[in-house]
This record gives structure tokens, C-alpha cells and sequence, in this order.
């Protein structure tokens, strides 16, 4: 059967977190954008028994516009979610209720933040351990050994690359961590 994650296209890199089932329809959340999907038709058989459902995609948005998840309820209408974006809001009448609600705003307002996070790292120069090593060196500092930040294991100083795993706790450690730790030490 066809669900509703077919009607979904999903874009290089993006993969749903959560999906929650309010009113006709899915509001799906990726790791980019918060999706509202609806029941646009329901084909039965004659004993009606469901064969498949379509949708069609009533709100698309990019992460990284939404500035707030505000909660109105109804009291002659059904309870409404607001959702503030950078130019304006975005009105979806569903059914929630409370604790489901605070789940949601939960789930997306922390899912911002990680988006805004990985749209930062992608506006910065791509820092690699050899850069690290030739920046150290230039202010005469020979560096052979790092310390997990994790489990303080001593990790031999990888020759390039933007990431490495600690052979004791199996934490990654990137290169653009390490180099905001040797800038504020050599300042």
C-alpha cells in the first residue's frame, strides 16, 4: 500500500525525525523542514477495506524560517498551531492535544537549532588537521598528541582530514573543534 512518506520527496541528505498524526493528515518533520501533508483521497474497496491514500502537501517549511510554535486553543473552533516564520505565519487547524503539542514544539525548536548549527558549519572554511598543524606551527608550537574531549585518552594528531575517532571511547572529534580550542589557547 502506498503511504503518506511517498508523497514526500525527500532532498540529498534529508530523512524524517518524527511524524505525528493530527486531523486528516501527517505533519512530518526532516532534519530541514516541517511538512503537512493531508488525506486529499481514500480509495476503498467495495467491502471497504483501504487500498491506498493519497496526499496532497498543504505547508512546506525550511527549518531554518521558522522563528516560533505557539499553541491556540479553541474554544468555539477547533484548537489551532501557529507557526511564526521570517515573513509572516503559517496557520495549521489541526487537533492536538497539550501533551502532544508540547512534544512537537519540543522536537522542532530543537531540530532549529541543529539546522542553524549545520547551516553555520557550512559557511565556514572547511578546517582540516593539516591546516591545524601548519596554523600551530607558525606560531612555533609542535603538536603530536590531542586529548579526547571526552574520555581525555591521548589520540595521535591525525596528519589531514576533518574528523577522528578516539580508539578508546569511539567519540568523534573533528578538526574544526580542535581548532577553536588551540585559537583561544594561543589567543
Amino acid at each position: 500500500m502506498v503511504g503518506w512518506r511517498d508523497f514526500l520527496s525527500l532532498k540529498d541528505g534529508e530523512y524524517v525525525i518524527h511524524e505525528w498524526t493530527m486531523g486528516e493528515g501527517i505533519v512530518a518533520l526532516t532534519n530541514q523542514r516541517l511538512v503537512h501533508l493531508k488525506e486529499s483521497r481514500v480509495s476503498r474497496t467495495r467491502w471497504g477495506k483501504i487500498t491506498s491514500i493519497d496526499y496532497v502537501c498543504l505547508n512546506d517549511i525550511p527549518l531554518e524560517l521558522i522563528t516560533g510554535i505557539e499553541l491556540k486553543p479553541g474554544f468555539f473552533t477547533k484548537p489551532e498551531i501557529t507557526i511564526y516564520i521570517k515573513r509572516g505565519t503559517v496557520t495549521w487547524e489541526i487537533y492536538p492535544n497539550l501533551v502532544s503539542f508540547e512534544q512537537f514544539r519540543g522536537m522542532v525548536m530543537e531540530q532549529i537549532k541543529e539546522r542553524r548549527r549545520e547551516l553555520e558549519m557550512k559557511k565556514m572554511p572547511v578546517i582540516d588537521f593539516s591546516f591545524i598543524k601548519t596554523f600551530i606551527e607558525k606560531g612555533g608550537i609542535v603538536l603530536t598528541t590531542l586529548k579526547c574531549p571526552n574520555c581525555s585518552a591521548p589520540i595521535k594528531m591525525p596528519k589531514n582530514g576533518t574528523e577522528t575517532v578516539c580508539g578508546h571511547c569511539g567519540s568523534t572529534i573533528y578538526a574544526q573543534d580542535i581548532f577553536e580550542k588551540v585559537k583561544t589557547l594561543i589567543g
